[in-house]
């Protein structure tokens, strides 16, 4: 089921206008910790039992994929040459903890901690987060405005509700972003990177889109599907590319993690 867009548009007036939304370049990856300190090989691998999306997660995450990604980010450990211990052996580690209330109390790094030292671990390789999330941009403009201009959302909306003449056009965009690091069995962070990517970081250039009254709806107007030079939503609804992103995230970071020992 595609993810239901939420474009709206408040308008005043009969005048077509234009609304761009441009184009933005990738992030470099945000790595910290030495390349080569502390080499590590076998690994205890841990990971959220589910997509933590800061605010809407997109279909991508939906039906399976987001296990589908986690399980990525284990076969992309295994070529790059690190060990992980087997989730058989995780499990009757954890069912031996519960019966400690002082350690069922723990967190799970804590409890990974524990777990590396019993299997002989040499450190906890941490999938921080790995989504596609959802968020809406807010774009604004009155009368006298030669321009939209982006605004918080909430700040736009009680804009709009102060001024008659103000219209405001929400455009969904999608974030795909992957966090990742590996913790020794001294509780230190060897290392951590994280990387992301949005739908205006792969738009072919900034999206320009004709903006007409809907007539007999006062103050509604619609995005012209034959005045944009491009159409944005083919990249905002593709879930298979989101999906294609975030897996090419995942090989990037783990191809510049420490090489394992």
């Amino acid at each position: 089921m595609a993810f239901a867009v939420a474009l709206s548009i408040v308008a005043q007036g009969c005048a077509t206008t234009y609304l761009t939304v441009k184009k933005s370049s990738p992030r470099e990856p945000l790595l910290l910790g030495a390349a080569k300190s502390a080499p590590v090989k076998k690994l205890i691998f841990l990971s959220p039992k589910e997509a933590n999306c800061p605010n809407k997660c997109s279909d991508a995450m939906g039906d399976g994929n987001y296990k589908r990604l986690v399980s990525h980010v284990e076969k992309t450990l295994l070529q790059r040459g690190f060990e992980l211990i087997s989730g058989a052996i995780v499990s009757r580690v954890e069912n031996r903890l519960k019966k400690n209330e002082t350690r069922e109390k723990w967190d799970r790094t804590e409890k990974a901690l524990l777990l590396g030292k019993e299997t002989g671990a040499d450190a906890i390789f941490e999938v921080r987060s790995v989504y596609v999330d959802v968020v809406t941009r807010a774009f604004i403009k009155g009368d006298g405005d030669a321009e939209y201009v982006e605004r918080p959302l909430a700040y736009a909306r009680s804009q709009i509700s102060q001024d008659s003449s103000m219209r405001m056009v929400q455009v969904p965009v999608w974030k795909a972003s992957v966090e990742l690091r590996i913790i020794n069995m001294d509780g230190k962070v060897l290392w951590s990177g994280t990387k992301s990517i949005s739908t205006t970081d792969i738009m072919p250039e900034d999206w320009h889109a004709k903006v007409a009254p809907i007539e007999g709806r006062a103050g509604a107007a619609r995005i012209e599907k034959s005045g944009q030079n491009f159409d944005y939503f083919m990249y905002f609804h593709d879930a298979e590319l989101q999906e294609k992103r975030v897996r090419m995230l995942i090989e990037d970071l783990i191809g510049q993690t420490p090489p394992p020992a």
